[in-house]
């Protein structure tokens, strides 16, 4: 994303160089006399000349630019199978890819990769969307230009054409780690109120599971005014606000399953995100 606003330019006059030509010691008032670049001139007493002299300053041109990358944005919802051992469902997938679950199930710390035993919650994640791994799910975006940026970010839902199954009921949100919200770090605003936000543990790409808020309305704005990267000289900026920030997705609620669903489409994934950034000059 790019936008480039400029100022027209400006010509500005700085004087003339001067120059004095003398014949032994003739001291009476110069002449002006008229000097053309590169051509021979004759003085017969002392005689001054000007070379003229102008400036120009460049355009004053803001540019605002971001770089956005993400990761592979691709996540299951998890119907489980069937353990005879138990005689309950268990998770199907149970790949370090996806034993993460959906942010306030287990406070999003993830579901066990070991088979289940006598006595434990059977099933851990059956019923729940995967893959929100700190690595899949994040959004990082960085500031080049030399101007701040505020960031809108929302989701916007969609079912395939040709999945079996539908989005109803499915809702994706948009989280940030709780320590970046308000008037420092990351300067995220969330939607306030507790209805509209989920607080929940999830990973963010490291062993550590932050606290992070959730927007649970899938299309609730979340902002973020990320900093300059340059100054209009050049120079480096210093960052009083983040040049770069990170946000992460999660997807909740059950798709509705239709009749013509076989066994190879419990790990089929039914939605398609678009994940929406509109920039402002600040």
């Amino acid at each position: 994303m790019k936008k480039i606003v400029k100022e027209t330019s400006k010509k500005i006059a700085l004087g003339a160089l001067a120059i004095l030509a003398t014949i032994g010691s003739v001291s009476a008032a110069p002449a002006s006399i008229t000097m053309t670049n590169r051509e021979d001139f004759e003085i017969t007493s002392e005689s001054a000349g000007t070379i003229p002299v102008k400036g120009y300053q460049t355009a004053k041109s803001y540019n605002y630019e971001l770089n956005v990358s993400w990761g592979s944005m691709e996540f299951i919802f998890d119907r489980g199978e069937y353990n005879p051992n138990t005689d309950k469902l268990t998770k199907k997938i149970r790949t370090n890819g996806y034993q993460y679950c959906e942010a306030g199930v287990d406070s999003g710390d993830g579901v066990s990769t070991t088979a289940p035993t006598s006595g434990t919650l059977d099933g851990t994640g059956v019923g729940k969307w995967c893959g929100f791994d700190g690595t899949k799910n994040r959004v990082d975006v960085v500031n080049k230009g030399n101007g701040n940026v505020r960031m809108t970010v929302s989701c916007v839902e969609s079912s395939a054409a040709s999945a079996p199954m539908s989005t109803d009921g499915v809702d994706m949100q948009i989280g940030v780690i709780s320590s970046d919200i308000g008037s420092s770090n990351d300067n995220w605003v969330m939607p306030t109120g507790a209805d509209a936000t989920l607080t929940a543990n999830m990973q963010d790409g490291s062993s550590a599971k932050p606290q992070m808020t959730f927007a649970k309305n899938s299309g609730a704005p979340v902002t973020a005014l990320i900093g300059k990267k340059f100054n209009l000289d050049g120079t480096e900026a210093t960052q009083d606000l983040a040049n770069a920030v990170k946000f992460y997705l999660n997807i909740t609620g059950t798709p509705s399953q239709g009749t013509t669903v076989d066994a190879a489409d419990n790990a089929h994934l039914d939605t398609y995100s678009t994940l929406q950034t509109t920039g402002s000059h600040a």
